[in-house]
């Protein structure tokens, strides 16, 4: 084993084991500064589509700071939010032995590309909760910046479990499981940052043991980490013990807040968290009813006690209780919006605008009428859904109005595809007109798995589909 002594020292030592891992890369620049557009505020056509080779599988699209950046199986290609045109891109052109994984910082300033060497190994060697793990493994780390692709740092580190995917991403650190807990590599330099347990009798609402993590499992801001805890009370582990059955519908948990840097309490207390089951979930039965961040990290909804609550994620206070519960939380840039069914038998979606520094309802209830059209995906998922830790929703609120996807005369994925197409309902009035953009490529049979993602210069709309070899419809940039 090396052990890095000096600065000096650590640049030979990483040098030399940059040579051990002689992957082939194909990496581009953008040689100019890229024209950075605001986020458009309204949409009336499709600016542009891409798509990748045959060869690239996409698996994430994120905000960058000049338009998308899409993931990919072997790195990362960044997009003009304005033209849709390449910009740049970092792709590993030999991975047999190797994983690869993916992320990008809040804001997306950075991308990190990291790939380990050798398989890990499988469940019964271990897990990072203790044991043998099959390692050590060797991770390099590619660090990037993500506006001009320019190769910012590149280190290696060795560890004995295995690379965790790049998901729980913050401005310095990122999270992977530990133990019972988790912990923090620096983006420096792969080390060791720091380590977490929960208190006595609270444990992380989704499976630390898990050895690397499957997707965003807390909230993520440039500075902090939000982690949903779940705090079993005596009656529910009897329960949990011999009658699973008779676990009640809800349970007391916290939401507590940690320095991404130093992994101290960022708050002076947790907030305390109301939680519902999961049946088929023995060993973590419940999650977080509601947790969802504002687009800029600075506010959180989160399901209290007292109520559904807007909490100010820099303090830990609770700014309002007065938000009405079973309703479909979504932040826009300045407003908080909410959305529930509509009692009448169509397919309107009624929805509220909300001062998100009271908790009070801004101006009267607007009713999202599709007309002739379908909405192709109702709220339930779509405010909430899985893409709220990484930026992604299916309905989205812009200044000027709401976009949603719909068909025309019906979504229905059991019958036939049809095109789908992006539904924009202006604001300023009770009950808008939808103005209709075709979005070519994308069929309503593969729903729910688009999303809009707001970039620079453009809405993206996203659609993953196993009828592409890539993996997705057309990326479709809508100005």
């Amino acid at each position: 084993m090396l052990v890095l002594g000096s600065m000096g020292a650590a640049v030979l030592v990483v040098t030399a084991l940059i040579v051990v891992l002689p992957l082939g890369r194909d990496h581009t620049v953008h040689d100019d500064d890229p024209t950075i557009e605001p986020v458009p505020t309204s949409v009336d056509e499709v600016a542009w589509q891409w798509e990748p080779d045959e060869e690239t599988i996409v698996e994430r699209v994120h905000p960058g700071p000049a338009g998308p950046l899409v993931l990919t199986d072997t790195g990362a290609i960044a997009l003009s939010g304005s033209t849709g045109d390449e910009l740049w891109n970092y792709a590993l052109t030999e991975r047999d032995g190797t994983r690869i994984e993916t992320g990008t910082t809040p804001g997306g300033e950075h991308t990190l590309i990291a790939q380990a060497e050798g398989e890990p190994a499988t469940e019964e060697h271990g897990s990072a909760s203790g044991g043998a793990t099959g390692g050590p493994f060797e991770t390099e780390v590619a660090v990037i910046d993500s506006r001009t692709g320019e190769l910012q740092d590149r280190y290696t580190y060795t560890d004995e479990d295995p690379l965790s995917d790049l998901q729980n991403l913050a401005g310095d650190t990122w999270l992977e499981p530990h133990q019972d807990g988790l912990r923090a590599r620096s983006i420096n330099d792969g080390q060791t940052a720091w380590t977490y347990n929960p208190p006595d009798n609270c444990e992380l609402t989704h499976h630390s043991d898990n050895r690397r993590f499957d997707g965003p499992v807390i909230g993520t801001t440039v500075d902090t980490y939000l982690l949903p805890l779940s705090c079993p009370t005596d009656e529910i582990r009897d329960a949990l013990d011999h009658d699973p059955d008779e676990l009640p519908e809800k349970a007391p948990g916290q939401l507590t807040a940690l320095d991404t840097r130093t992994g101290e309490p960022a708050w002076p207390e947790s907030v305390d968290l109301t939680l519902t089951p999961i049946r088929n979930q023995k060993d973590r039965p419940y999650v977080d009813t509601r947790f969802t961040l504002s687009i800029d990290g600075r506010k959180a909804i989160a399901s209290a006690p007292t109520g559904e609550s807007i909490i100010d994620t820099s303090t830990g206070e609770i700014i309002t209780t007065q938000l009405e519960g079973q309703k479909l939380f979504y932040f826009g840039t300045e407003y908080l919006y909410y959305s529930r069914y509509s009692s009448q038998d169509d397919d309107s979606v009624p929805v509220t605008t909300v001062d998100p520094s009271t908790g009070e309802q801004d101006g009267e209830e607007i009713i999202l009428d599709p007309g002739s059209h379908d909405l192709q995906s109702r709220p339930e998922h779509d405010f909430l859904g899985d893409f709220s830790y990484s930026g992604g929703f299916s309905y989205i609120p812009l200044e000027q109005g709401i976009l949603a996807f719909g068909c025309r005369s019906t979504c229905d994925s059991s019958g036939d595809s049809k095109n789908l197409s992006t539904l924009f309902f202006g604001a300023n009035e009770a009950s808008p007109n939808a103005a209709t953009i075709p979005l070519p490529g994308l069929k309503s049979s593969q729903g729910p798995g688009e999303h809009f993602v707001p970039t620079p210069g453009a809405i993206v709309a996203v659609q993953y589909t196993s009828d592409s070899p890539s993996g997705i419809a057309p990326l479709t940039g809508l100005a």
